[in-house]
């Protein structure tokens, strides 16, 4: 009798795309078990939240028996993968940049856990320029929510547009330097969201923001 696969296909899922809903159920039609994981990074700030994240992708999954949606952190995949008895690691890949990452990972794994295997699993060709941080980029310009809808799980797609509001914050304060150009942009669609949930992550940073603004008027 062939042995059971017990599979872990981890990733930060922030958020998740149909690029990873893809991934998922490839990997469940393979898997006798698989552990969907969220991989915490406490140092890397994250739009949603890990509860947030397993919340969707249990929603995503709900259909799915043989899968569990867990989280890890401060560990290597490998480790965690040990952890829970499974002797697969699936990991999808876009392009020739994943492959090259995913090559030196699997190294490491085979010298930390040479019991575990890794499964590469490439992306349909529609889907390989989609990511997290594809979709997040999306997010401002009129008819940006309809522009976002065809790269997100049913499940996913209210949250990221409820969300939008502490995302075009944090694309303002990263780019504090375009504040003017960025704000005319935005405002519009800034006032139809919850306008107290942005002036609320914006209230901490607007010193820094107007300290910058007149350096460089000074400069001038």
């Amino acid at each position: 009798m062939s042995q059971p696969i017990i599979g872990v296909y981890a990733g930060s899922f922030d958020p998740p795309t149909i690029g990873h809903e893809f991934a998922i159920r490839y990997c469940a039609r393979i898997a006798t078990k698989l552990y969907v994981a969220v991989g915490v990074n406490p140092d890397k700030k994250s739009t949603f939240s890990v509860t947030e994240r397993l919340n969707m992708l249990r929603d995503m999954t709900a259909d799915l028996p043989n899968v569990e949606v867990t989280q890890f952190i401060g560990e290597y995949l490998v480790d965690y993968a040990l952890s829970v008895n499974a002797n697969c690691i699936f990991r999808g890949i876009r392009n020739a940049e994943d492959f090259e990452y995913e090559n030196r990972m699997f190294h490491f794994n085979q010298k930390r856990a040479p019991e575990i295997q890794t499964w590469l699993i490439p992306a349909p060709i529609e889907m390989m320029d989609i990511s997290s941080s594809f979709v997040r980029g999306l997010v401002g310009p009129r008819g940006w929510e309809e522009a976002v809808r065809e790269y997100l799980p049913p499940a996913v797609y209210p949250r990221f547009v409820a969300k939008s509001t502490e995302i075009l914050a944090d694309k303002v304060l990263r780019h504090s330097k375009d504040v003017p150009i960025l704000l005319a942009e935005m405002l519009p669609k800034i006032l139809e969201q919850t306008l107290p949930g942005v002036i609320k992550r914006l209230l901490p940073n607007l010193p820094g923001i107007l300290f910058s603004a007149r350096q460089r008027r000074q400069k001038k």
